[in-house]
């Protein structure tokens, strides 16, 4: 791990300031290709190991603030972050929901059925939109873990907060990636 400096300058191990994404964060380097993300904090470590200690090898944890994804590796005791992917969560109309799940229904390449809301989806509301349809707004794989709310890849569109309604989506490479590293029954574990 690259040693850089802390708050106060001096020199330390694994450990990063940042003023030029979000000051004041505190970022620790990941092991996975020396990616800085921000230190995980304490409540996120405490329900992790909580999920962790149920015999479950690896863990999703989500937080909506931060606009990210972790996927931790349970093992020996403790937790490891694996990797971190950047996200985008509901808006406030429809937000995604906090609390602990589980994976339910891992697809690939899904249809999409859109919700009866003309409102909202115009032409689109009630239709099944197959696969391959530009007009598919779930990518790649999609991941279910609290009714119609999961984590889908998107085609194009910026993540952040309101970049979805009411699910977690990622893009497509990272979704795809995602979608290899876990199974049924993972923990999700949304903040």
């Amino acid at each position: 791990m690259a040693e850089a400096l802390d708050i106060s300058g001096r020199l330390c191990r694994g450990w990063r300031v940042s003023q030029r994404h979000w000051p004041g964060v505190v970022w620790r380097l990941c092991r996975a290709r020396d990616r800085l993300v921000p230190a995980a904090g304490a409540a996120e470590r405490r329900a992790v190991n909580d999920v962790a200690g149920n015999d479950h090898d690896v863990v999703i944890a989500i937080h909506q603030g931060r606009r990210e994804l972790r996927l931790y590796r349970c093992g020996s005791g403790s937790a490891l972050v694996v990797k971190s992917y950047r996200v985008g969560v509901g808006r406030r109309d429809s937000k995604t929901p906090c609390g602990r799940f589980a994976i339910q229904a891992m697809l690939e390449d899904p249809t999409w059925h859109v919700p009866d809301n003309p409102r909202r989806y115009g032409s689109l509301a009630g239709r099944a939109i197959p696969a391959g349809s530009p007009e598919n707004r779930i990518a790649a794989r999609w991941l279910g873990f609290h009714g119609g709310i999961g984590i889908h890849g998107v085609e194009r569109g910026r993540f952040g907060l309101g970049s979805s309604d009411g699910c977690v989506v990622m893009s497509v490479t990272d979704v795809i990636d995602l979608f290899a590293r876990v199974g049924p029954n993972t923990p999700v574990i949304v903040t």
